[in-house]
């Protein structure tokens, strides 16, 4: 995004700098380029209009999400989606939505004490009933986090179908196909793998295992450091007192109270030989 020198609007340029759209009133908030819709605030309320500057819901929002499909959900006093002609398709009734992908929304609805999750479509039919808790508001890769009546962690599609069977006690998503999965283990708690497809890759095996950052985990295993790929290979063995997350295909590691770094096939690029290490 930019501001024109000229008239102060806010705007917003492709790559070659040019400007493919300006904002015809209030600030832009978030900008879909698929959609070509702008999200714009304007004092404490939130409206939309076209990357023509045609606008297609007035600033009458309190909360409003990013065009995705043709679709975004709002917020009164709760939660409903608009379409991409400004018209209501779902009326504001959710106590939380997120974000409307493959044609369907995570819905959350809290009756006195209870809170109960489902799948809804972009008319607010419940496409899949389940008493679920919804842990992770996203869909990422298709597929959702939610709770069950028995507080484990289960996979679901956007259509609401169950991908695993038993549930697990937390699942954390990833953008690389695969999930860190938490269970026991020889009567622990263990961390592994599975994909989203709801496969297990890796059982319950270390006893820490970080969230997949450039498509490699830090675990740990008794005492020790190691890191392994989204598919359960081993990247560096438990060799290192510390391991940092990897950024930039680089990663910092510390054995013996200095620190050196690795690179994202496991080489050591810089021997454990300082006492600091940033880049």
């Amino acid at each position: 995004m930019g501001e024109r020198a000229d008239t102060k609007e806010q705007c917003v340029i492709d790559a070659t700098g040019k400007v493919i759209a300006t904002a015809p009133w209030g600030r832009i908030a978030y900008v879909s380029v698929d959609d070509r819709i702008l999200t714009l605030k304007e004092g404490n309320k939130y409206g939309y209009a076209t990357f023509d500057g045609r606008t297609i819901s007035d600033a009458v929002w309190t909360e409003a999400m990013n065009f995705v499909d043709g679709y975004a959900a709002v917020k009164s006093d709760k939660w409903g989606i608009i379409d991409a002609t400004g018209a209501v398709v779902v009326q504001p009734r959710f106590d939380a939505l997120t974000l409307p992908v493959y044609g369907c929304a995570i819905a959350t609805l809290k009756k006195d004490k209870e809170v109960y999750t489902n799948v809804i479509d972009m008319h607010g039919n419940v496409v899949n009933p389940y008493p679920w808790k919804n842990t992770d508001p996203r869909f990422v890769d298709g597929v959702a986090v939610v709770q069950g009546a028995d507080k484990k962690a289960y996979l679901i599609n956007y259509r609401g179908d169950v991908l695993t069977d038993p549930g697990w006690s937390s699942i954390s998503l990833s953008y690389h196909g695969a999930a860190v999965i938490k269970g026991r283990a020889d009567f622990r708690d263990a961390y592994g793998l599975m994909s989203s497809s709801g496969q297990v890759i890796l059982p319950p095996t270390y006893d820490k295992l970080g969230d997949i950052i450039e498509g490699i985990a830090v675990f740990r295993k008794e005492f020790n450091y190691g890191y392994i790929d989204c598919h359960g290979n081993v990247i560096s063995p438990a060799q290192w007192d510390y391991a940092d997350e990897f950024k930039g295909g680089y990663a910092v590691v510390q054995q013996n109270q200095k620190k050196g770094a690795i690179d994202a096939r496991g080489n050591v690029v810089l021997q454990p030989a300082y006492d600091e290490v940033t880049y």
